[in-house]
């Protein structure tokens, strides 16, 4: 990600070549040119659930925050496109093109289930 206006409204990193993320920053003021990428999910383990809650506080907060206060690796990976459901406008967005499924989510993921 080059743009600086995208890096300021959404979480910013900064990925290695190797698809390791090395920094990161929620909506950085400053330093832009050091990101190169946003994030738009998170995958964890269970036990990795505290460590992350609170370094993402943190940082939500400005607070100096290291990658290794997650306590593991972290890998970053290309998303095709995103909607950032942390804003009013695309939330209701999402409602009116009814970009949720309806149901039980676990069905939502396999086909030989019938859908409501």
């Amino acid at each position: 990600e080059t743009s600086h206006e995208r890096l300021q409204a959404l979480g910013a990193l900064a990925v290695s070549d190797g698809g390791a993320v090395t920094h990161f920053c929620d909506k950085p003021s400053e330093n832009l040119d050091k990101f190169n990428g946003f994030w738009g999910c998170f995958g964890f383990r269970r036990a990795a659930a505290r460590a992350l809650l609170q370094t993402m506080m943190r940082s939500i907060a400005r607070q100096p925050v290291d990658i290794s206060d997650f306590g593991a690796a972290v890998g970053a990976f290309p998303l095709a496109s995103h909607l950032d459901l942390g804003t009013w406008p695309n939330l209701h967005r999402a409602v009116e093109e009814k970009l949720f499924s309806s149901g039980d989510p676990r069905k939502a993921e396999d086909p030989t289930v019938p859908r409501p």
